[in-house]
């Protein structure tokens, strides 16, 4: 028989709570998780985990204890099959097939994160060129790797320097010999 979920209602902000406390009474749980840009202060973003469905994570379903779900700490209640809240009729099951699927978005999303990073490999003051679009073949000096996964590089335009966003496609390693 296919092992089917839960879909656990979380109190707001409390879904880690939630899902340790229902591991403390031995129900096998999944919360996915994605990387969030979030403003770490003095203009610097920074990436921090947070739940890919705020307030929602999967319980596996067990017939016979579902309802002691509903009592742990940070834990609103189960959805129901026709929505609200689980009542006789018990609460809403998904297969385990959907939960594998957000199981792969959630591994290829955290893939992609680390493929942005590993790409763009230049150090802050690092000076670059620019191959592509509007300023083929210009020189700049590399900033940051900004929250959307562009590369935030220096470019004197119009006398002053100036903070361009660029693709990481775009923005390429100076070699040795290579002509400012």
């Amino acid at each position: 028989m296919e092992r089917m979920w839960s879909v656990v209602h979380t109190e707001p902000g409390h879904e880690g709570m939630a899902c340790a406390g229902l591991i403390g009474r031995r129900f096998r749980t999944y919360l996915p998780m994605v990387e969030e840009a979030r403003n770490g202060g003095h203009g610097r973003a920074r990436r921090d985990p947070q739940p890919m469905f705020r307030q929602y994570l999967f319980a596996v379903h067990e017939p016979l204890r579902w309802r002691a779900m509903c009592s742990v700490a940070g834990v609103r209640h189960l959805l129901a099959r026709h929505g609200g809240r689980a009542g006789e009729d018990g609460p809403a099951l998904l297969p385990d097939a959907v939960v594998r699927a957000i199981f792969v978005l959630e591994s290829r999303m955290a893939d992609r994160t680390q493929e942005t990073r590993a790409c763009a490999g230049f150090q802050p003051g690092e000076i670059v060129r620019i191959i592509g679009g509007i300023f083929d073949g210009f020189t700049a000096e590399f900033e940051r790797l900004d929250s959307d996964g562009r590369i935030a590089v220096l470019l004197y335009l119009f006398g002053r320097l100036s903070r361009v966003n660029l693709p990481v496609e775009q923005v390429a390693k100076i070699r040795n010999g290579d002509l400012l």
